[in-house]
């Protein structure tokens, strides 16, 4: 019986050692993470515009009452998700932010307002506008809703986006010189011209990485538009002049900067991305109306999200992702796409 039960014990153990070696041999198996696109902006229901975000093209209405509003940008913390817009109370325009489908209006209807863009920061929300005194466009920033006018209101002037880095604010936006509007970026509340006022400029978006901010923008030449960067205030052209062309927004990752906007071309609106130097990627069919508006970076995808609009059909929301897009409405009534957001679970 030794001589049998022996051998047999020894197999089985050297089984048992070769399956745990065998088992520690085996690839990990990467789980891709599951990716969230947020977007924000509008769909018309037959009588109003309503405020709307799309988780993931899912579509929940952000409107309470029986007027317009309209979604302009989104904001994403943790759990939290941030939108700046408005909402008309049936005189004026109200400055709105909705966390979580929540609203809270910024100002209380006397004078019309509205707000561009949002960005939350440790416990700290900022929203940035305009507000109208009574005849002049006001740039506003709202800190956890106390007002704060960054100009003094003797000319219109409008804040369009907002970004928070290492406990500085940085604003871009435009302010008019009694002749021409100038393309301004706010550091704490510090104005710094972007353009001479020569020609009509306006900064659109600002974002900052590292020791650089970028703000992107356009500036007229007396002819067309040219889609700019300004990188630590120093112009970027990012178009050549022969048409006019806007950058609506712009995102820093890593080495890479990514612009997005329009080229108007005879009777159409292109959609383009610029990314570094390199020329223009087209996103939009070449025979149709598309504007972006928004672009985000998250590891390796890039989100832009605008829409397309072809009259007499309604504008279709959309956004692109490396390139692709995705159709968030159907057509059968206007939407469009101002903010993208994306996230991951």
């Amino acid at each position: 019986m030794k001589t049998i039960v022996k051998p047999l014990y020894l197999i089985v153990l050297l089984s048992f050692f070769l399956s745990c070696s065998n088992d520690d041999d085996k690839p990990e198996v990467q789980i891709e993470p599951v990716i969230d696109v947020y977007a924000v902006g509008y769909e018309y229901d037959g009588v109003n515009d309503n405020a709307t975000i799309w988780k993931n093209g899912v579509a929940t209405t952000l409107r309470d009452g029986t007027n317009e509003s309209i979604a302009n940008a989104i904001y994403v913390s943790g759990s939290d998700a941030y939108v700046a817009g408005y909402s008309n109370n049936g005189a004026s325009d109200v400055a709105m932010l909705w966390k979580n489908g929540v609203k809270t209006s910024l100002t209380d209807g006397t004078n019309s307002a509205q707000s561009f863009s949002v960005y939350a920061s440790e416990d700290n929300v900022y929203v940035v506008g305009r507000e109208i005194n009574g005849t002049k466009n006001v740039a506003i920033l709202w800190k956890n809703g106390v007002k704060t006018p960054l100009t003094d209101g003797t000319n219109h002037a409008l804040a369009k986006s907002v970004f928070v880095f290492d406990n500085h604010v940085y604003i871009a936006g435009f302010e008019n010189n009694q002749t021409k509007s100038v393309a301004i970026l706010w550091i704490n509340g510090v104005k710094t011209p972007l353009t001479d006022g020569t020609n009509n400029a306006q900064a659109q978006s600002v974002y900052v990485s590292g020791n650089d901010v970028y703000v992107a923008g356009f500036e007229y030449t007396g002819t067309t538009t040219v889609a700019k960067i300004w990188k630590n205030g120093t112009p970027i052209p990012l178009s050549n002049g022969v048409n006019s062309e806007i950058a609506t927004s712009v995102f820093a990752s890593g080495n890479d900067v990514y612009t997005v906007g329009y080229e108007n071309s005879g009777e159409y609106r292109i959609s383009k991305m610029w990314k570094n130097n390199l020329p223009a990627v087209v996103l939009s069919n070449v025979e149709e109306h598309s504007t972006v508006n928004s672009v985000f970076v998250l590891g390796k995808d890039v989100f832009v999200g605008g829409y397309l609009d072809n009259e007499p059909d309604p504008s279709v929301a959309k956004y692109w992702k490396n390139g692709t897009p995705t159709e968030i409405t159907d057509g059968t009534k206007m939407a469009a796409v101002f903010g993208v957001f994306a996230t991951t679970n």
